[in-house]
């Protein structure tokens, strides 16, 4: 994949399209987002496979060694939606490698073999449910958070393909599901933090029009209250109308 970036947003918009959408998705209409990139026949067959997913994941059954951080860490409520119990029971359908086995799928990845990426990603599917449980989230953001490392996992696997390395294949794909994680925390609580502002901003200027009102017996105007809030004439815009949409 030549741009990673162009590739994660595609891929996440085409995720919120099939979530707001009456109708599944075709495998077709799915890979008609993906068109102008330079995927295999196999590379997207997995994307399709991983947008299938209801995106929810495993309890807590086998956890293994995947975290850094302390065991007594308060995990997040796992979600109890119905989408979420079918991706579990789809997570306890992955047969569990053993360490040989799974040493060897790195193997066979280094050496080019696409397969694997498929085969590790499953591997990974329950680690990064355990990261993402140790995460500092709500309950209800959980699956976009486990989303965000799962795609992580795929884009880690996908840049050792061929890539000949000997060892450390696990640290490199748990720190890459940790940053993405991390990355749409970070991303979603400027989100949100942005979405606060907006708010406060128009409860500020719905108070200002009511003070301005009963002062001058009439409506004020955009400059009065630019004035009165300190906000400049383009902000102000901005703000009521959405106070307007809003209404």
């Amino acid at each position: 994949m030549t741009d990673q970036n162009t590739f994660m947003e595609t891929v996440r918009a085409v995720a919120e399209i099939m979530k707001a959408a009456e109708k599944p998705l075709s495998r077709e209409e799915i890979s008609g987002y993906f068109r102008d990139m330079e995927l295999s026949e196999k590379q997207q067959e997995m994307v399709y496979q991983y947008l299938l997913q209801p995106k929810e994941e495993k309890p807590q059954e086998k956890q293994p060694e995947v975290s850094r951080r302390k065991a007594k860490t308060p995990l997040v409520p796992l979600p109890d939606s119905v989408f979420f119990k079918m991706y579990l029971k789809e997570l306890r359908r992955i047969p569990v490698c053993t360490s040989e086995e799974e040493t060897e799928l790195y193997e066979r990845l280094s050496a080019g073999e696409e397969a694997a990426v498929k085969l590790l990603s499953d591997q990974w599917q329950p680690r990064v449910l355990d990261l993402a449980r140790r995460q500092e989230v709500a309950s209800d953001e959980l699956a976009d958070v486990i989303q965000e490392g799962n795609m992580g996992v795929l884009l880690a696997l996908s840049g050792m393909l061929g890539s000949g390395r000997k060892a450390g294949w696990q640290d490199v794909v748990d720190e890459a599901a940790r940053e993405a994680m991390a990355s749409y925390i970070v991303q979603s609580a400027r989100a949100s933090d942005a979405g606060k502002a907006a708010l406060a901003k128009a409860a500020l200027v719905y108070e200002a029009r009511k003070v301005l009102a009963e002062d001058l017996q009439r409506m004020p105007t955009d400059a009065e209250l630019c004035r009165y809030t300190k906000l400049q004439e383009e902000e102000l815009a901005d703000i009521l109308g959405f106070m307007k949409d809003g209404s």
